[in-house]
């Protein structure tokens, strides 16, 4: 969601949303381990695919529905996933308070 107001208080109008979208998510998509796997990823986009919400996400799902475990072994990717959100949702909110005043 913070992704989103980021990307309308950026852009002025659908087609700069649109490119500005393919390029945030993209690299948000390649660097989360569902295209290819981190561990084959050279050591730099290994460190930046911590940047990546997606990851979380993405080992959050895992976890749960493939190997069956709990919040208690989760915790780091939701406290990952969460400050990653509360961040881009803070700054997105901001820079919408900017651009309305």
């Amino acid at each position: 969601m913070g992704i989103g107001v980021y990307v309308g208080t950026v852009s002025r109008n659908m087609q700069q949303a649109l490119l500005l979208c393919f390029f945030i998510l993209f690299p948000i998509m390649f660097l989360s381990g569902t295209i290819v796997p981190i561990s084959s990823m050279p050591n730099l986009l290994q460190w930046l695919s911590y940047l990546s919400p997606l990851r979380y996400y993405m080992e959050i799902i895992t976890g749960i529905f493939l190997k069956g475990v709990g919040i208690s072994i989760l915790w780091k990717q939701a406290l990952g996933l969460a400050l990653i959100g509360i961040l881009i949702f803070v700054i997105s909110s901001n820079n919408f308070r900017r651009r309305i005043t």
